[in-house]
């Protein structure tokens, strides 16, 4: 077993190859299982079968040439055994005649003198047969056996035997592998999330961004340039309305507690503002367009007299509801496009990222956001969260390290990184949440949705993973984190799945 750890993740492996001729799934850790695409496994798995009916190819013919080689062999050794069988039969009959006429002769010597007696015993000699002959001539007979060097080339062919195989060249390990289990199961929390593959709703168009209301009856997907709007009950969707009035790609949506309202954000620069009026139907109450590019990210603050947005223009502006909504304030701090905002419990503290490689911490100080802290990160992010009024996480595109940050002195500086599933090929959409209720954040992660559990006082507890087989998959969770609504481009499928305890 190598102790090397994997290349990719730097993780001590669950499975090791030591195999010299498997050319696929060298010192694989939990992450390089997990991100193996299905199409890449299927190929993978292809060259492995070709290279496992290679090898049985080989060595079945090795066999059946030893086989023809036993079975010519065993007529040479019928034949031969024949031989020796007479041989040994006739050595028998010669020594049985012998003794007769040793004791019929030797009963007709008669005593004469010395000399006759000694002569007449040389004769008797003559007629006495030679047990060292015998000897000889039947282990020369046996020795013949081996002229062929039959057992020899046997020894020889099996040499060339591939006894490399899954048996001794491949090592699970066990133990590893149950550690890092522990990241996906706990005794006292584990949980899943079990498709409803019956509800599942055939959506070829691209679903950038999913939201639920808070009583969990009301559903929203922005389908490109559309929002569909679906009663939403017992895990199933029923559409009830589209909404038309976007000329381009939804990018986000977010429903209000107190006031029935729907708030969207797309790449037609504008922020809308939704009603919903009698018989349960939307309508556009009212258009922001002050951005001047593509809308990436909106949030609204608990009071729900506060929306915040960040664009692909480098700005994040403040809107403020005085019967109707208005700019209040503009921050253009980043130097380019923000993808992410998280307000902290207080609200009172806001965090972006965008793609300037920086998280802004902005406060709000006599109702004025001022931006007192600007972090460099080594590499952008699309999704920033807070998960407790000291804490929040940030996801650097294209890692397996989720980071989290924490305040000291006043000051947000990074002290943990959490490795989770996948961190290639990500896409922008689908936010960070942070369920409180159930204690874990979700964090969409390349074609991975992760969720990660802290514990009462915030220490990572452990993490699930749902793999989709596309980067482009976006979604939501209900309030209570009962409910994962998503929609993948692999699927094509608006997916509903529950939260299961176990």
């Amino acid at each position: 077993m190598s102790n090397e750890k994997c290349i990719k993740h730097d993780q001590i492996p669950i499975f090791y190859n030591t195999s010299q001729t498997f050319s696929l799934f060298k010192n694989l850790c939990q992450f390089c299982v997990a991100e193996f695409k299905n199409e890449e496994f299927q190929r993978q798995q292809n060259i492995l079968i070709q290279e496992n009916e290679e090898r049985c190819r080989n060595n079945s013919a090795l066999l059946y040439q030893i086989k023809e080689n036993m079975i010519q062999h065993k007529q040479y050794l019928i034949v031969a055994l024949e031989s020796l069988i007479n041989d040994t039969n006739q050595q028998i009959n010669l020594i049985k005649k012998s003794t007769k006429t040793f004791k019929s002769l030797l009963s007709q010597i008669p005593i004469i003198d010395a000399n006759q007696f000694i002569s007449n015993y040389q004769q008797i000699k003559t007629q006495l047969p030679n047990y060292q002959n015998i000897k000889d001539n039947l282990l020369n007979k046996i020795y013949l056996f081996e002229k062929s060097n039959f057992i020899h080339e046997i020894e020889t062919k099996l040499k060339y035997f591939n006894e490399d195989n899954l048996n001794h060249s491949i090592y699970i390990n066990q133990h590893n592998l149950v550690q890092n289990n522990s990241l996906q199961s706990n005794k006292k929390n584990t949980f899943r999330y079990e498709l409803i593959q019956k509800f599942s709703i055939k959506q070829t168009d691209i679903c950038n961004t999913i939201a639920i209301n808070m009583d969990q009856q009301i559903v929203a997907v922005g389908c490109q340039e559309k929002i569909k709007i679906f009663e939403f009950k017992d895990g199933q969707l029923n559409e009830t309305q589209v909404l038309s009035e976007h000329t381009k790609n939804i990018n986000c949506l977010s429903f209000m507690v107190h006031s029935n309202s729907l708030i969207s954000g797309s790449d037609d620069n504008t922020i809308r503002i939704w009603t919903k009026i009698s018989n349960n139907l939307w309508i556009s109450l009212q258009t922001l367009n002050l951005h001047k590019d593509q809308i990436y990210c909106l949030i609204i603050n608990n009071k729900e007299d506060l929306i915040i947005s960040g664009s692909k223009d480098k700005s994040i502006i403040f809107w403020g509801n005085q019967n109707e909504w208005l700019q209040i304030q503009t921050i253009n701090a980043h130097k380019d496009c923000i993808y992410s905002l998280s307000l902290n419990e207080q609200q009172n503290t806001l965090i972006s990222c965008g793609k300037d490689n920086t998280i802004l911490v902005i406060q709000q100080v006599n109702k004025i956001w001022v931006v007192i802290q600007i972090i460099k990160v080594e590499q952008f992010g699309y999704r920033i969260c807070y998960i407790n009024k000291n804490s929040f996480s940030f996801q650097p595109i294209n890692s397996n390290k989720l980071q989290i940050y924490q305040i000291n002195d006043n000051l947000y500086s990074k002290t943990k990184e959490i490795s989770i599933m996948n961190g290639n090929g990500c896409d922008l959409f689908f936010p960070q949440i942070f369920i409180k209720q159930k204690s874990f954040l979700v964090n969409k992660n390349g074609t991975h949705v992760n969720f990660v559990q802290f514990n009462q006082n915030f220490e990572y507890l452990m993490n699930y993973s749902i793999h989709f087989n596309s980067s482009q998959v976006f979604g939501t969770l209900s309030e209570d984190g009962e409910y994962l609504i998503s929609w993948d481009n692999n699927s094509k499928e608006i997916q509903i799945r529950k939260y299961i305890h176990e």
